[in-house]
């Protein structure tokens, strides 16, 4: 929906029972233990090396899941779109933590409340437990700063959604579902958000913990596009796909570059924090 459109305004009621939940343990891997306890909200991510590309076999299973999709692009769906990320390569990532949900619009009102910094959001869901979205990359840093963080970068953003492994999505390699991710469609106007998955637009940040990633991160793929830190092409790189975004671009290795002052209605944030010296 547009920004500030009725349609934005009137997000869907959430199914009977669906709450923010929280990590079950047995989402949290073997990377995530006896690592110092972090501040409730946030997964402490271990430093170390992520692979930054798809593996062939994964190349192959996207292009399968893109041309499963109603209404598919043929283009979009060939194998040479997916081959740019195809390859080997890996970046040392320092140990950081993270917020485990995308920030809420009742966690970003807390900012508006305590001292005007933040600027008002540009657009509201009907639940306060929804992701704020309709923020510029300046808004969401702005907030980050606020709670003593910043935005992370695309590198941390693929640290904490792989680990070492090089998974395509933060779950590992099943295809996104109802329980994993807030996914997309392809509807009459172009790319819509698809009620299958229990939303029409974003769900609760904490809705879908059967997709956590390898540290308990939650909605690293799926429910809104969240903005970093990372400059690239005169603008900055978002990742993580969101509510309208079709199931194979959730895959944690794809990257999009918006101008900075973009603000719309499936992108977001979350944010990053240096370990205490």
């Amino acid at each position: 929906p547009r920004p500030g459109s009725p349609e934005a305004l009137a997000a869907t009621t959430p199914d009977a029972g669906a709450q923010v939940a929280a990590a079950p343990d047995a989402s949290v891997s073997a990377e995530a233990i006896a690592l110092p306890p972090q501040p409730e909200g946030r997964v402490a991510v271990t430093g170390g090396m992520v692979p930054i590309g798809l593996t062939p076999a994964a190349a192959e299973r996207l292009v399968a899941l893109c041309r499963a999709q109603d209404g598919f692009d043929p283009a979009a769906c060939a194998p040479e779109a997916f081959a740019p990320e195809v390859g080997p390569g890996t970046v040392n990532v320092a140990p950081f933590a993270l917020d485990r949900l995308e920030v809420s619009q009742e966690a970003y009102g807390a900012c508006r409340k305590a001292d005007n910094h933040c600027k008002n959001l540009r657009l509201f869901w009907e639940l306060d437990a929804q992701p704020a979205t309709g923020v510029t990359q300046a808004m969401a840093a702005t907030f980050c700063a606020f709670r003593g963080g910043r935005l992370p970068t695309v590198e941390e953003l693929l640290r904490a959604a792989r680990g070492s492994g090089a998974g395509t999505f933060p779950w590992g390699e099943q295809p996104p579902d109802r329980d994993r991710a807030n996914a997309g469609k392809i509807g009459a106007r172009g790319r819509v958000g698809d009620p299958a998955d229990g939303y029409k637009y974003p769900g609760p940040v904490g809705r879908y913990a059967a997709g956590a990633s390898p540290f308990g991160a939650l909605n690293l793929a799926g429910n809104v596009r969240e903005w970093t830190a990372t400059e690239r092409g005169g603008g900055a790189a978002v990742v993580g796909g969101g509510w309208r975004t079709l199931p194979h671009d959730l895959r944690v290795t794809r990257i999009e570059v918006l101008p900075r002052d973009t603000s719309e209605s499936d992108l977001g944030f979350r944010c990053a924090y240096d370990p205490k010296r």
